[in-house]
């Protein structure tokens, strides 16, 4: 385990979209954006790849800022500025600032859960209804970790997730969004 850092953040994205002001669900609501590998404004970089990995990447893809969760019905978020490259029907400035507003809403620590790591932890969580990210890691001494994401595919494109250290050991565990 890192000496320092490595907490993982869970933001829950239904709340985050109950929470928004009518006026800003009914601008949001239908809209759609063109998802890349990395965006020309992402954030932070992915690092580099290669030729041959660049002309295998898959063609962008469009998805609605917001999505109906096919199980409980909930309205959430769909947000990911690395991925996001544009959103159809707005200038790119305008599209920025927008998710920029949508991200900074989101990212409120009312709807996070962060996990601090221990030995023989696992997080099960909902791509469906969360985002997630990473702290960096002291890489001093930390031992190697074993991270397993398992998705399934359906027909809607939704990949349900379960993470784990595998060790075999006592865990505790915390569910994060809602999944029904």
């Amino acid at each position: 385990m890192p000496t320092s850092g490595g907490d993982t953040q869970y933001v829950n994205m239904h709340d985050a979209y109950d929470d928004l002001p009518e006026a800003t669900k009914r601008k949001i609501d239908g809209l759609k954006a063109v998802h890349v590998y990395q965006s020309k404004y992402s954030p932070r970089s992915l690092g580099t790849i290669n030729e041959e990995s660049r002309r295998n990447l898959p063609p962008p893809g469009i998805h609605p800022l917001v999505r109906t969760h096919p199980e409980n019905g909930r309205k959430a978020l769909f947000l990911n500025p690395v991925r996001m490259e544009s959103i159809i029907g707005m200038e790119d400035k305008e599209a920025l600032a927008l998710i920029d507003e949508l991200m900074r809403h989101a990212t409120q620590r009312k709807y996070e859960y962060r996990h601090k790591w221990r030995h023989g932890d696992w997080v099960m969580w909902d791509n469906r209804s969360v985002i997630h990210w990473h702290k960096a890691a002291d890489r001093c001494g930390a031992n190697v970790w074993t991270l397993f994401e398992v998705k399934c595919s359906r027909e809607d494109d939704y990949e349900p997730c379960i993470s784990s250290d595998n060790d075999g050991r006592g865990c505790r565990q915390r569910a994060v969004g809602d999944s029904g």
